[in-house]
């Protein structure tokens, strides 16, 4: 991986990943379908650790248990 951005949606929240020599891996929050640029800006950032892979797939396993259950569904 370089240091670009690796965007990833989730709902109108866009994940961005970047691994840089320098700093490592990292990650942001950005309200992604902000109607203002100045709105798009990170929201929190922070650094990858190991076990954050396992916390987004238990997060993906109870989504995917609950997709249907809402407005959309």
């Amino acid at each position: 991986m370089s240091d670009h951005r690796e965007p990833y949606w989730f709902g109108h929240v866009l994940f961005e990943l970047t691994v840089a020599p320098e700093t490592g891996a990292q990650f942001a929050l950005v309200a992604g379908e902000a109607d203002e640029a100045r709105h798009r800006r990170p929201l929190f950032t922070g650094f990858i650790h190991a076990g954050m892979a396992a916390q987004l797939r238990a997060l993906a396993d109870r989504v995917e248990e609950i997709e249907g259950c809402g407005r959309d569904g």
